[in-house]
């Protein structure tokens, strides 16, 4: 790897994560071998080759990954509210554009709630009051995203989006691994998931491949969808639905 040559800005390490991590990494082996020349470095790799283990934990929900990072991340700082819903509202957005944009914003309320001696949690937690009227059920992350899932203005309304959003038409099959990483993005990062790349491949599930080439994700595509898989069902059990 080819480390910078001279050193990153604040901004070039926000940036650019994985070179700041390396340069960090660097930064402790270097102090190691001053502390123990090159046989404390040998005697590290050996701990990291032969002591460490790697494991792959797949969870089937957003939250529930949340959760266990939570649990597991005993030595690292901790997440607050404020940083999963940052995490969240950035991680909906595909354009680089709207990514700096959005740090930006995040930059100002930041400032803003400090110049109040607010924190952006309880921003939040106000905000979650005032959207849902009542006394939260659910984790401030859970209520807020479940709120903030995308929805664009000009297709969706936000009665159509609550009549329809558990609608059977609106639901579709797919694997615990393509499930996880659908999540709540936009529709057309949806259909790239679903049809896949490389080893990735397209979803077996023949009901999902129908989407695929779906251009947009408007309450008259659910409507038909709704109705083709309605009569998929009196066809297949010989029953009537409607």
């Amino acid at each position: 790897m080819n480390f910078p040559t001279t050193a990153l800005t604040k901004k070039q390490r926000e940036q650019k994560k994985s070179i700041n991590a390396a340069l960090i990494f660097k930064q402790k082996l270097e102090e190691i071998e001053k502390k123990g020349g090159i046989e404390e470095i040998k005697r590290f790799a050996e701990f990291l080759l032969k002591k460490v283990e790697m494991i792959t934990i797949t969870c089937t929900k957003q939250n529930y990954a949340i959760k266990l990072f939570q649990i597991l991340n005993t030595r690292g700082l901790d997440l607050s509210p404020a940083d999963l819903v940052k995490s969240y509202l950035y991680s909906r957005l595909d354009e680089e554009k709207k990514r700096q944009q959005f740090i930006s914003t995040w930059r100002e309320i930041e400032t803003l709630s400090k110049q109040m001696e607010e924190n952006i949690t309880d921003l939040l937690t106000y905000y979650e009051y005032y959207l849902l009227a009542q006394n939260p059920k659910r984790s401030l992350y859970e209520e807020l995203t479940n709120k903030f899932k995308k929805r664009d203005p000009k297709k969706w309304n936000e009665a159509q989006a609550d009549k329809w959003l558990n609608k059977l038409g609106n639901l579709t099959l797919l694997s615990g691994r393509k499930n996880i990483r659908a999540s709540n993005n936009p529709f057309g990062e949806k259909t790239k998931i679903y049809k896949g790349k490389g080893f990735d491949g397209t979803t077996a599930f023949l009901i999902s491949q129908r989407i695929i080439d779906e251009k947009d994700w408007t309450e008259e595509n659910v409507k038909k969808r709704q109705q083709w898989m309605v009569k998929q069902i009196e066809n297949i059990f010989g029953v009537k639905l409607q």
